[in-house]
C-alpha cells in the first residue's frame, strides 16, 4: 500500500515522493514542476519581449520624418527604358538614379513607372517596392523596375517615374 507522502512516476511508475521535482530512478521531471520550467524557460521571454515592443510602440519617435514632407527633394535624375524578349516572355526594365537632396536617409522606396502612348495616353501603370535600397543623404542611388508589358512594344511611347513612398531609415531610433 502506498503511504500518502508518496506517488507514482508517471513515466517509469516508481514510488517517489510526493514533493519530488525529478523522479530519483529515471530522472523525468514531475508534471507539476515540467509545466513551471516551461513557464519559465518560453513564457517569461516571450512577456518580456511583449512588454518591450509594447513600451517601443508607445514612445513617440521625434526623428520619425513623413516621404511626403520630402517629395520634391527625393526624385529620379535619370532612366532608361527597353524590352528585351527573354525565355520567360517579354521583360519591361527601366533603370535609373534616384537624388537624395535631403538630409535624411530613406529605406525601400516606393517606385512607380506610368507608360505612355505617341498621343500621350496612359496605357500602364507598375508599382515596385525596392527592399533592398537605401538612399544615402546628399547621394544618388541607381534603381530597377522590371515588369511584363501588357501591350505590344511599339505602344511604349513615353514614360514618367514618380517615387510615392519611402521610410524614414531612423524611424526607429529612440536619440
Amino acid at each position: 500500500m502506498e503511504d500518502i507522502d508518496q506517488k507514482r512516476c508517471p513515466e517509469c511508475s516508481s514510488l517517489i515522493n510526493f514533493g519530488a521535482q525529478k523522479c530519483p530512478f529515471c530522472l523525468s521531471l514531475q508534471t507539476k514542476h515540467a509545466k513551471q520550467k516551461v513557464w519559465v524557460t518560453i513564457g517569461v521571454p516571450m512577456l518580456m519581449a511583449l512588454v518591450f515592443f509594447t513600451f517601443m510602440l508607445k514612445i513617440p519617435n521625434r526623428h520619425h520624418n513623413r516621404f511626403t514632407d520630402y517629395t520634391q527633394k527625393v526624385q529620379i535624375s535619370s532612366s532608361e527604358f527597353h524590352i528585351e524578349k527573354k525565355e520567360e516572355g517579354r521583360v519591361a526594365t527601366v533603370t535609373g538614379t534616384i537624388r537624395n537632396d535631403t538630409d535624411l536617409s530613406w529605406t525601400h522606396p516606393n517606385i512607380e513607372v506610368q507608360y505612355f502612348n505617341r498621343a500621350g495616353k496612359l496605357i500602364d501603370t507598375v508599382t515596385e517596392a525596392d527592399y533592398q535600397l537605401r538612399l544615402s543623404p546628399h547621394t544618388e542611388q541607381a534603381f530597377k523596375v522590371h515588369s511584363t508589358p501588357s501591350r505590344p512594344d511599339s505602344e511604349y511611347a513615353s514614360r514618367k517615374i514618380f517615387i510615392r513612398y519611402a521610410e524614414d531609415a531612423n524611424r526607429f531610433n529612440l536619440w
